[in-house]
């Protein structure tokens, strides 16, 4: 794996507080490049920057998959998270179910 690009977006709020974001774009499978995000996650906590990650590769992950990496990343960053104040948990699950 290599690291094919990197660039820095305008973090909106509530995240910027954090930072800019910095996205890095990896050449390699989903799985192998959201596993080392969540180890380098850590290592980047306090340093005044959100990190994410791209792959050119294979999405080898399931949506359920991501979403726990991401979670997990963004949790190594100390980035807690947010919901949006007019998000609508009832109308969400309707919306879940009547898309089964």
């Amino acid at each position: 794996m290599r690291v094919l690009e990197a660039e820095i977006e305008r973090t909106e709020p509530p995240y910027d507080r954090f930072g800019p974001t910095i996205i890095v774009t990896v050449d390699g499978d989903a799985s192998e490049v959201l596993k080392i995000w969540v180890k380098v996650a850590r290592k980047v906590r306090g340093k005044g920057f959100i990190l994410k990650v791209r792959w050119t590769g294979k999405t080898d992950v399931s949506p359920k998959e991501f979403i726990e990496y991401y979670a997990r990343a963004e949790e190594e960053m100390g980035i807690p998270p947010f919901v949006d104040p007019n998000f609508d948990s009832v109308k969400a699950v309707r919306m879940a179910r009547d898309n089964d």
